[in-house]
C-alpha cells in the first residue's frame, strides 16, 4: 500500500510541475557533403551544414 501511495504522489508531481519546453525554430542554408573513396579502401566523408538559429539557440551537438 506504501508503494502506491507514493507512485501515485510522484506520477501527480510529475503532471502538476512539468516544466515548459519550447522548439527550436531554424533553417539548414546550405548542406555539402564530401565522399572520397582512397585507393586502400578506406573513405573520408566530410560534411558541411549552415543553419540559421531564429531563436537564441546556440548550436547543434551531431552523434554517430
Amino acid at each position: 500500500m506504501k508503494k502506491f501511495f507514493w507512485s501515485i504522489i510522484i506520477i501527480f508531481s510529475c503532471l502538476f510541475f512539468s516544466q515548459r519546453v519550447l522548439a527550436v525554430s531554424y533553417d539548414i542554408e546550405s548542406y555539402k557533403g564530401n565522399l572520397q573513396i582512397h585507393s586502400d579502401n578506406t573513405a573520408t566523408f566530410v560534411e558541411t551544414v549552415n543553419y540559421h538559429f531564429s531563436s537564441g539557440y546556440r548550436g547543434q551537438i551531431i552523434t554517430l
